[in-house]
């Protein structure tokens, strides 16, 4: 799996934490994102999230290697998306829609059946946060 990051912050943290998601919590074995393409202009020496390297995510299992397909574009994102998107449509032949959102609610059972699966820390915070598994 791959993420394409606009910015950084907030978004761009919960994007990383699927892989520590899957890992961690529901025992999936997905070892982080595979790529991922950041175009952002927080720069790292701020010591902020939004700069914080793509590399930095191996240590906390967010991606797959911490050098090879990641990639950090330094700009901003309104200048560089719309480049990249265009060139992405030019250059790629249309693909018919995977409709995977009519799909949804398998996603959803396969997540529930997984989570009924792990320990019984992850069963208190869901208990906590008042989410309910059937």
């Amino acid at each position: 799996s791959g993420i394409l990051e606009l910015g950084g912050g907030v978004p761009k943290n919960t994007a990383q934490q699927t892989g520590p998601l899957l890992d961690q919590i529901l025992r999936k074995d997905h070892g982080g994102q595979d790529y991922i393409i950041q175009i952002t202009d927080a720069r790292p020496d701020t010591g902020g999230l939004s700069g914080a390297t793509l590399q930095e995510g191996k240590s906390w299992g967010k991606v797959q290697d911490s050098h090879e397909d990641l990639i950090t574009v330094y700009t901003d994102s309104t200048i560089a998306f719309p480049i990249l998107a265009l060139y992405a449509l030019a250059n790629e032949e249309p693909r018919e829609p995977k409709r995977i959102y009519k799909d949804l609610g398998k996603f959803y059972q396969t997540l529930q059946e997984s989570a009924i699966k792990v320990p019984e820390k992850f069963a208190e915070i869901l208990k906590k946060a008042d989410i309910k598994i059937d």
